[in-house]
């Protein structure tokens, strides 16, 4: 998440995609509350009214720095599942770059309103050919180079790359969850807006 090709980085944009949601709630007059994560719960916020709540997890978001460096969306879904007991509205913003949290994703799903903002960067899906890229792995803790240059390096890059995609498209159909995508780099408002435009509709047809 701490990736950017842009003018942020996807942590920085789920910060503002967080706020910009957590501002529409408390123009309904609803509770807002915040989990984040890491391997390990780093902070929780109860639900709560009013802008100061707001400002307080704004604050928190941008002067967030995690404890833990490796990823765990199943430690974070089973927190919600223990802490909100209500059902509730959840957005789990991510890149989602993690494993076997499918069978939590499906719980939660269950027992709240779950949607899955999935952020990514054009640049990783588009590697330009600069020769010699030094990349480095916060949660190994390690660097190593990537020759763009090579053929078979992007191949392989790519092929992993499609095949994580399909994966965690299909966790998200078996969990079955709302998904809104959102590039980095690109505006978001009409995302959101177009996602909560079809899921009024779809509760129209339904009601």
């Amino acid at each position: 998440m701490f990736f950017g090709s842009k003018i942020q980085t996807k942590a920085t944009l789920a910060a503002e995609i967080v706020s910009v949601l957590a501002f529409s709630a408390i123009r309904n007059n609803d509770r807002v509350g915040m989990l984040t994560f890491t391997d390990k719960i780093e902070k929780v916020i109860k639900p709560a009214k009013g802008k100061n709540n707001i400002l307080r997890m704004i604050d928190e978001l941008l002067s967030f720095k995690p404890e833990g460096v490796k990823t765990s969306l199943s430690v974070g879904l089973k927190a919600i599942n223990e802490i909100w007991k209500k059902k509730a509205i959840v957005f789990l913003v991510s890149d989602f770059k993690d494993v076997d949290y499918g069978r939590d994703l499906k719980l939660t799903a269950k027992k709240h309103d779950l949607i899955c903002i999935d952020i990514t960067d054009p640049r990783e899906f588009d590697i330009p050919n600069i020769g010699l890229i030094n990349f480095y792995d916060a949660e190994k803790d390690q660097s190593f180079l990537l020759d763009s240059g090579s053929k078979n390096m992007l191949k392989d890059y790519y092929t992993k790359l499609s095949e994580f995609v399909t994966e965690k498209q299909d966790i998200f159909k078996q969990a079955n969850v709302d998904t809104i995508n959102i590039i980095n780099g690109l505006p978001y408002l009409p995302e959101l807006i177009k996602f909560f435009n079809n899921r009024q509709k779809r509760k129209q047809v339904l009601g």
